[in-house]
């Protein structure tokens, strides 16, 4: 570890007097910390409690040389730090930073620590070293405001690569949610004179924006290659679940090349739902081009384009997870007496319900991190029989983290920086998500159109359905399959379901996703391509009285590029199309009353 950037964070409770909110500090640091190491930035840190433990790392002249981070959380006061048995003087500790040629930062999480900034400026002066940007405060802070200011900081720093500044100005604007007086920051750079202007300041030499994430990251000597990680990430997940990946893999003595991965990808795409697959195809779009500023912009380079759709492919995962648990539910309510459904609805209707102030507004809320956490708590709780088993498995601390950091992940980012950085510890996030979520590939999914019925005399009624499959027979969207899926089972001309293996073979062995899932198709006649929505929101509008839809593609249409939102209600204009749309939106309609009636 003696050439990784390293971190000294130092949490100091002296135990004469105890600060209570210092060790929930302490963990919130440390899990940014954890996150950051276990996906893929590779860096050291260090947390001493006592002078003679921060004195003996500083002492040593790799680790002054590598230090790009020094924080310190606890008691202090204008010259000093009062570390856990003893006091450490801010002189002395001020002469040891000045040592380190490659400090980036120094928090002062403390009490009145403004003071030590100066001693700090000028021992960077004598040894001609730029000096770091200093985070510290001009007067006594509050405990637990301290520590919940921190963890804000270390999060937008770290975690979302902000800015020094950026990441200060963010965390003092999420403590002053909570404050009934605001804190007002200090911004000063450092040949200023001090000035009582508010609690915490932020020093730094003037008009230079340090991005610590982006300069950790690339201390490291291997540069970062988007989809590398990935795919070599599929190919070990699908190798026993997929005979040409296997047989590929084996045929190149179990080695798994950056060169060679071209021959795997092919496979790789056509083992998920066709949404998916095309979302992993788009991260790896490399067409050549003459145009030099229209190569740059594609999603297989470290560019902002590729950070908007690792968040895409992401949204998209999640809203197929959506839809899928709640068909899962909507089965089982339908098909459950009144007292088993008594057992799960009071532990799920709240999850839809939009409350403002309280009051509900007649919305209910489908696809979110939020809801899908809670779903799942639900069904693994109650040990409902699902059609996808392994919808029961989702119930997982690590995946719903890695979603809400894209949920959370702002993409209109201006500097290069902060996009660079955080491309590869999102491409490693994914990666977490897709290998939990690998289970997809065994299952396929199928919109139904066109519905045809034979019935001989004396037999049972087939019917007989032209479909469109969603899978990855080529590059184009799903085209009508002449083939006819034969079921005893009607299903209406919104429904979209999902099957395991394939559909011929089926039978009645499928999950209907509707109104969950819906086919673009539904609202289109003689539609000869499809696109699948998901319904993410409903509101019952009273004036009008009747139901509002809000749909979102899971994959753009083409028009463009970022995933769009349509609404869906009652059309009053003349037109067969639109009375076609009429009939579209009355069996969703259908469906989802059904669905909230059951609920209630």
């Amino acid at each position: 570890m003696a050439n990784l950037p390293l971190f000294i964070i130092s949490f100091a409770n002296n135990p004469l007097n105890p600060l209570s909110s210092l060790k929930k500090e302490e963990l919130g640091i440390k899990k940014v910390i954890d996150d950051l190491q276990l996906y893929g930035c590779d860096i050291e840190v260090i947390y001493p409690t006592t002078r003679e433990e921060i004195v003996d790392l500083l002492k040593i002249e790799t680790n002054r040389e590598r230090l790009y981070l020094f924080s310190y959380s606890g008691h202090a006061d204008g010259d000093r730090l009062v570390t856990e048995e003893e006091t450490t003087y801010a002189y002395g500790l001020a002469n040891l930073l000045a040592e380190c040629r490659n400090l980036l930062c120094v928090v002062l999480n403390g009490c009145s620590t403004e003071k030590q900034v100066f001693l700090i400026q000028e021992s960077f002066k004598k040894t001609n070293m730029t000096t770091p940007a200093i985070v510290a405060t001009s007067a006594s802070v509050g405990d637990a405001i301290a520590s919940e200011f921190n963890v804000h900081f270390f999060q937008q720093l770290l975690t979302y690569g902000h800015s020094i500044a950026n990441a200060f100005s963010l965390a003092i604007a999420l403590i002053n949610t909570k404050t009934k007086q605001p804190i007002v920051p200090i911004n000063r750079f450092l040949d200023e004179q001090p000035q009582d202007l508010g609690t915490w300041g932020l020093y730094s030499v003037y008009n230079v924006d340090v991005y610590i994430l982006f300069c950790v990251i690339e201390h490291v000597s291997t540069p970062y290659i988007p989809n590398i990680k990935l795919i070599k990430s599929l190919i070990v997940e699908l190798r026993d679940k997929n005979k040409v990946i296997r047989e590929i893999f084996e045929n190149s003595n179990y080695i798994i090349e950056d060169s060679d991965m071209g021959e795997y990808k092919e496979e790789i795409y056509k083992c998920f739902p066709y949404s998916i697959s095309r979302r992993l195809q788009r991260l790896d779009a490399s067409e050549s081009t003459n145009d030099r500023n229209v190569a740059m912009a594609l999603p297989n380079k470290n560019n902002k384009t590729r950070l908007e759709e690792l968040q895409r492919t992401v949204n998209t995962i999640q809203d197929l997870l959506c839809a899928l648990i709640q068909a899962e539910i909507n089965f089982y309510l339908q098909n459950s007496d009144s007292g088993t459904r008594n057992k799960l609805v009071p532990q799920i209707r709240h999850i839809y319900i939009k409350d403002i102030n309280g009051q509900n507004t007649g919305g209910y809320s489908f696809s979110n991190v939020s809801n899908l956490l809670q779903l799942c708590k639900a069904i693994e709780s109650l040990n409902i029989p699902l059609f996808i088993s392994e919808l029961k498995e989702l119930n997982d601390e690590v995946l719903f983290d890695n979603l809400s950091f894209f949920g959370n992940l702002n993409v209109n980012i201006s500097s290069d920086l902060q996009v660079k950085s955080l491309n590869k510890i999102a491409e490693a996030r994914l990666v977490y998500i897709v290998k939990k979520c690998l289970f997809l590939a065994k299952y396929k999914i199928t919109s139904v159109d066109k519905i045809l019925v034979n019935r001989k005399r004396d037999n049972p009624t087939i019917f007989h359905h032209e479909v469109f499959k969603q899978d990855l027979t080529n590059t184009s969207i799903p085209n009508r399959s002449k083939i006819l899926f034969k079921n005893g089972k009607y299903l209406d001309h919104a429904s979209t379901i999902v099957h395991r293996g394939v559909l011929e073979e089926s039978t009645d062995k499928f999950l209907n996703l509707s109104p969950f899932l819906i086919d673009e198709s539904l609202f289109i006649q003689n539609s000869t391509t499809s696109n699948l929505l998901i319904l993410i929101d409903a509101f019952y509008d009273k004036n009008k009285n009747q139901w509002k839809f809000e749909l979102r593609y899971l994959l753009s249409n083409g028009k463009q590029s970022n995933q769009m939102t349509s609404e869906l209600q009652v059309d009053t204009k003349a037109g067969t199309e639109i009375k076609f749309k009429n009939i579209a939106y009355n069996e969703i309609k259908n469906e989802w009353e059904h669905f909230f009636n059951l609920l209630v």
